[in-house]
This record gives structure tokens, sequence and C-alpha cells, in this order.
């Protein structure tokens, strides 16, 4: 890459990537711009993480860490599942009409898709658009981490830069669709769900490593410079058996998951008796994209307004979505409604959607 494109790659200045190319080996990085880089390294597909060991080996550096880990047994894998909602503006009809129809959620909302620049297959990108104005881009990225600690550390970082990805993405897509530039705001927030494919715990141990996954906030200090909370944090919270009391266990027998408010962790065992985890994308797509209008509707009453209305949303298809969000479907299976009502009771949509229809049904006619 350019100093430029590494530069945007990792979300730093250009005159840093400058700087480390002329000073070279000297360099110290801090320990924020270590994880930035160390997470670079962790998202390389095996052939480029091959050729980047030989590369240190052929100048005498150090190696690698190793993926195995201390251990020959199963190691840390997931796919981390990023949904992040945008106000689509001005742009969202044209983005709707010329997406591709998707099958609804459990909210029963209609939405188009676009497959955004960029993927690979390590990384993937969609853009959902619902009818009503607001676009959720899904991005899949394929993780190997260490420790939940050094998956925290990842999280954190990733999260600005991949708003600002986001919204550079919709607008090229939506200028692209109109024929003149077009202008999105940044998404204000990202939730993850994290998708355990391989891990190296013991039966004991996985409901304390999901915990941990969905709360990830008691691991790192985030008030100075990202760090561990402590060295040995995330032993001393397996030793513990910890859990978070705000998190909201689901399980099926075949299926363990914890749903937090800052994110899900979900491990299906076996995969082909287990929920799907599409089960999960498509409940959370239909929740991230309530929120945000949920959020548009109710700004304008925060400075003493009435609510903001759309031809297509009133207090009646607010309770509608609101009831096939919270009641059992006729083939619901007992996980399905498990995961449901942990992942819907920890989002607080079901206050957030009701606050808004009581605003609605005061404007009524």
């Amino acid at each position: 890459m350019s100093d430029r494109a590494f530069a945007e790659h990792l979300d730093i200045s250009r005159n840093t990537v400058v700087t480390w190319r002329q000073k070279g080996a000297s360099v110290m990085c801090n320990s924020n711009t270590a994880q930035l880089l160390d997470s670079a390294v962790a998202l390389l597909s095996p052939a480029d993480r091959a050729e980047f060991q030989r590369r240190l080996q052929q100048n005498g550096e150090v190696n690698l860490p190793s993926e195995a880990g201390p251990s020959a047994g199963p190691q840390l894998s997931l796919v981390s599942h990023q949904f992040i909602p945008v106000q689509l503006g001005t742009s969202a009809e044209i983005l709707f009409r010329a997406g591709t129809e998707h099958p609804h959620g459990p909210a029963e909302l209609d939405q188009r898709t676009h497959a955004l620049r960029g993927n690979t297959d390590d990384r993937r990108a969609r853009l959902h658009v619902y009818g009503f104005g607001i676009g959720v881009l899904h991005l899949e990225q394929n993780l190997r981490p260490n420790s939940v600690t050094e998956l925290a550390l990842w999280r954190y970082p990733s999260y600005p830069g991949n708003r600002r990805w986001t919204q550079q993405a919709v607008m090229e897509l939506a200028t692209t669709l109109v024929g003149r530039e077009v202008t999105i705001d940044q998404p204000e927030y990202v939730l993850s769900v994290y998708e355990v494919r391989t891990h190296p715990w013991s039966s004991g141990d996985l409901d304390t490593g999901l915990q941990l996954m969905a709360t990830p906030s008691v691991l790192v200090d985030r008030s100075d410079e990202l760090r561990p909370v402590s060295l040995g944090i995330e032993a001393d919270r397996f030793e513990q058996g910890w859990s978070h009391r705000d998190a909201i266990r689901f399980a099926g027998g075949v299926s363990h998951g914890v749903a937090g408010w800052s994110g899900v962790a979900y491990h299906p065992d076996p995969a082909e008796r287990a929920l799907p985890i599409g089960a999960i994308v498509a409940l959370e797509l239909d929740l991230q994209a309530l929120w945000a209008l949920s959020l548009r509707m109710l700004h304008p009453v925060k400075n003493g307004q009435d609510p903001e209305t759309l031809p297509s949303v009133g207090w009646r298809w607010l309770r509608g979505v609101l009831t096939k969000l919270t009641s059992a479907g006729p083939t619901e299976t007992a996980q399905h409604r498990a995961m449901r009502e942990a992942i819907v009771g920890t989002s607080d949509l079901p206050k957030q959607l009701s606050t808004a229809l009581e605003a609605l049904k005061e404007i009524a006619p």
C-alpha cells in the first residue's frame, strides 16, 4: 500500500506512516498503535500472513506469535458480525427501489439489499435498506484472536473506522444510483454479534467466555489509552466463573448464547442441529433498523416538538411491529424463543418503541 492508503487502512495520520518508513526498526509504538497493527495482522488472509512472516524472517526479525498458542487443542476462531445503522435521507427511496429483494425478518419489515465494495473471503459487507429510510450495514469478519481480551482490544478501535467506512461506502453507492453527489450522515453506533466457531474452553468455561465477549468493558480500560484493566484480568474472570448481572443466557442443549446491552455471543454445538446464526442476524437487522427509526422519530420530542412522522409509520404500525417482536410465532422452537427473548430483552427496544408509539398517539387525528 501507499503511505496514504495504509494510513487510511489503520485510521491513523499519513505523517505517522511516513515516520515509520523513515525511522524503520527504531520506531517505538505506543500500546494503542501496536494494537491497531496487531489487529491488521490478525485480519490478514493465511497467504498474506505467511508472506509477512517470510519477510520478517528474511530481515532477521522476530517471528509472529503462533496462532496455535500454548495448547495443541482447538483455538478460538469466530465470525464478527457488526450491525451499523445509517440514516439514508433523501437517497432512501432510490436505494430501496434499486436493491435486491430480501426475505422478511421476524418483524416482517420490507427490505432490499446491496453488496458493497471491498468484499473478500475474510470480510463481507452488505447494506440492508428498509422501506422507512433506514439502512443497516452487516459487516462480517473472520477472526482468530489469542484471547477474549485481544478481541475486545480489537473491537473498540474497529468501531469508529467501520462507521466512517460505512458512511463513505453508502455515499458512493447512493451517488452512483442518484447520478449526483449525495451526502450521508456518519452512523452513530455499532452493535456486535460474535459467532464462535471453535474454542479452547471446557464446557464449564464456555459460558464465561461468551459472557466476556458480550460484555467486553469488564476486560479493558478505555478511560485514557485502550489497555487491559490489569494483567491476568481474563484468567481471573475465568477462575471466578464470572457473569454479568445484566446479561441474559439463552441455551437449548445444542446451542449456547449470551445477550448483553453491547453485544451477543453465540456458539452452536453441533452446528447442524443448533439454532442457525442466520436467525440471530435476521433479528438484529430488524432490531437495529427499528432502533435507528425510533431515535429519528423521538429526536424532536427531546426539544419539546412533536415526533417526526412518516406516511407509512403510525402508532398502529409500531404496535404491530412490537407485537411481532415480543410474541412467539406458531412454528418457533424453544431455542429460537429463548434467543429472541434474550436479545430483544437486553436491547431495550420494546421500551423505546413504546415511547415512540405514545408520542405518535398524542398527535394522531
